[in-house]
């Protein structure tokens, strides 16, 4: 699937296109996506759970970088110091020299209630393997959130998105899976429909 932000028409506005949840009851889990990123500048993909300012979790990539397809921004909000600065203890900028991001490569996060862990596994841009991970402590949601995958938030005057697109800006998804703990539904149901099944062994997650 295709996630599109419209080339900046000049008439004051960016149409753009985001995948998210209609469930808000999402806390803790682990959330990956196989996606390759846009690669036309001025645009902003990301893939991450919200529920507030402070209370967000972030994968995000920015098309103006000049290595767009080897960086990866990590966040949990907020990423800045109350002086404006940004905190590298709750906001990690990361490069994987050698990464592809232009092809399709797996992005994910695993939120728990004492770290956010980022990883990527992908390839290089000569077709090797290649994995990096980053744990962040700082500023963990405790928060029941959705989540939310978006391929095109730019803003015609946006300062983090450099934008407006000057053309056509698409993100590719293969997939994107969320394995994560509900805070409104209980253990109960799942545990008799399991034992109905003749208890079928879980899947590795």
């Amino acid at each position: 699937m295709g996630l599109k932000a419209s080339a900046y028409d000049n008439c004051g506005s960016v149409k753009s296109g985001e995948i998210f949840t209609q469930r808000s009851d999402i806390l803790y889990g682990s959330f990956r996506m196989e996606a390759r990123v846009p690669s036309v500048p001025g645009v902003v993909f990301g893939f991450f759970t919200f529920f507030s300012d402070t209370q967000e979790q972030d994968i995000e990539f920015l098309s103006s970088d000049p290595d767009y397809y080897q960086r990866l921004h990590y966040t949990n909000q907020p990423g800045q110091l109350d002086n404006g600065d940004v905190d590298p203890d709750s906001q990690k900028d990361v490069e994987v020299p050698v990464a592809d991001f232009t092809t399709f490569g797996v992005h994910r996060f695993d939120w728990l209630p004492a770290a956010t862990t980022y990883s990527y596994d992908g390839t290089s841009d000569g077709g090797n393997s290649v994995k990096s991970s980053t744990t962040v402590t700082k500023n963990v949601p405790t928060t029941p959130s959705s989540s939310s995958t978006s391929g095109a938030m730019a803003i015609p005057t946006g300062q983090f998105s450099r934008g407006p697109p000057t053309a056509d800006a698409v993100a590719t998804l293969k997939y994107v899976n969320l394995y994560f703990n509900s805070t409104t539904l209980s253990a109960a149901p799942f545990g008799s429909q399991c034992s109905a099944a003749g208890n079928i062994a879980p899947c590795n997650v």
